[in-house]
């Protein structure tokens, strides 16, 4: 991303963030329609494994939305709805930066989505069996008794055993040595967009004082939109797949 610099009282020259505007045009420039024209192209063409182009156009899909969410925090200058979609951008950098380093890998990205399945399944029986008489243990019971084979096919079609863990964006950032900036930033994001002491109080004493975070979280959430799709244009071509030009 741009930065502008400026002298400082000792005569050296260090960078300022982006101007907001410059932001806003840098992610309407690069997040046009097109990409869901795209998107469309893709998952039409031929292949014997189609979860590969999944994984991808869920990706960049779920990142023209994000962006989309992030442009609107800024302008409604909602720190909960920012941090929010910069965090999930963040994340949303670490998969991209994950699946593109290898088929096993996308493969693995493409079958943590029957994991979560499972997983929300154990802690649905897990709670059920917890509620002892409680007039809804039995509706539950049945929910799941139902919803147990269809699960059990899907996991054994994507060669998914049920113990396997899910993908903690955490654990693949360390893998991928995006670890201290994952942390940093996923810790900042967090304190904004949960319901921390910070969120809640800090507004009530910064009423009428600058305040730069809006600006910082729309940076950052701008360049990991612009690197994710970035990421994923040169995969796609590497595949010989329509690709996100801009």
């Amino acid at each position: 991303l741009p930065f502008a610099t400026c002298m400082c009282n000792n005569g050296t020259m260090e960078p300022q963030p982006p101007d907001p505007d410059v932001l806003l045009a840098i992610l309407d420039a690069r997040f046009t329609p097109k990409i869901l024209d795209t998107c469309k192209k893709i998952r039409q063409t031929n292949t014997d494994k189609p979860w590969q182009n999944d994984v991808v156009v869920g990706l960049a899909r779920q990142c023209y939305a994000l962006q989309k969410h992030l442009r609107r925090g800024y302008q409604e200058s909602d720190a909960h709805y920012m941090a929010w979609a910069a965090r999930t951008l963040l994340e949303l950098k670490v998969w991209a930066e994950f699946v593109t380093k290898s088929e096993d890998n996308l493969k693995r990205f493409y079958q943590d989505m029957y994991v979560d399945a499972s997983t929300a399944f154990q802690v649905g029986a897990k709670a059920t069996a917890a509620l002892d008489d409680h007039p809804l243990k039995a509706a539950g019971q049945k929910i799941l008794d139902n919803a147990k084979p269809d699960l059990i096919a899907k996991l054994e079609a994507a060669e998914v055993s049920e113990s396997e863990r899910y993908l903690r964006p955490s654990d693949v950032a360390k893998q991928l040595t995006l670890e201290i900036e994952f942390n940093i930033a996923n810790m900042t994001f967090s304190k904004w967009a949960h319901a921390t002491a910070q969120s809640v109080l800090l507004p009530l004493y910064a009423e009428g004082k600058p305040d730069s975070k809006d600006t910082l979280f729309l940076m950052m959430g701008t360049g990991n939109a612009v690197l994710v799709i970035e990421k994923l244009t040169d995969y796609l071509k590497k595949r010989g797949l329509p690709a996100f030009e801009p």
